[in-house]
């Protein structure tokens, strides 16, 4: 069941479910908190998936009604989600979408126009059937690989030539066997 927290016989309405032990989730929330306005289509698809359970109450309360509740919950910060069972409250502090709620809350929707039967599984296999036409075989596109040749390659001739090296002894001088002729 659906319900929306706005006036004190709303908020009796929900008190009592509680204190009846029927599992409520309850979603507390501030008008014009940016993660609340996020959060919110989120929590109206859960919320209209299972309105029609009737063994759970998802309810919502915006922060200007929490007064007209006689047992006000800690609420530290917006949006905060409690699911009551048994009078114990437990906080969510999961994921904020569909799937985190349904996991929080743990319930089955009773009857749902969304959701699509579903298909039969056919207890014999199907025979497969054999081709009569051979797989063309696919062109490659990419350019085959050259093979690397098993022989050294030969080593190239230089085209520079090569410079002479110095000697580092130095040449002896010559002794001149003739005498200067005097003058």
């Amino acid at each position: 069941m659906k319900l929306e927290v706005n006036s004190k016989e709303t908020a009796n309405e929900l008190e009592s479910n509680i204190s009846n032990n029927v599992v409520c989730i309850v979603l507390y929330h501030m008008n014009g908190c940016m993660y609340c306005e996020t959060m919110i289509p989120e929590w109206y698809k859960f919320a209209n998936k299972y309105e029609s359970n009737k063994n759970i109450v998802i309810a919502t309360i915006e922060r200007e009604y929490l007064n007209l509740l006689n047992n006000k919950p800690d609420i530290m910060g917006y949006p905060t989600i409690y699911k009551y069972t048994n009078n114990n409250a437990t906080v969510y502090n999961g994921k904020r979408n569909i799937k985190g709620f349904e996991g929080f809350s743990n319930i089955k929707a009773t009857k749902t126009s969304t959701t699509k039967p579903k298909k039969q599984k056919s207890t014999t296999k199907p025979k497969k059937q054999k081709s009569t036409t051979k797989p063309k075989k696919q062109k490659s596109t990419t350019k085959p690989k050259k093979q690397k040749s098993t022989t050294k390659p030969k080593k190239q001739k230089s085209t520079t030539k090569p410079k002479k090296q110095k000697s580092t002894t130095k040449p002896k001088k010559q002794k001149s066997t003739t005498k200067p002729k005097k003058q």
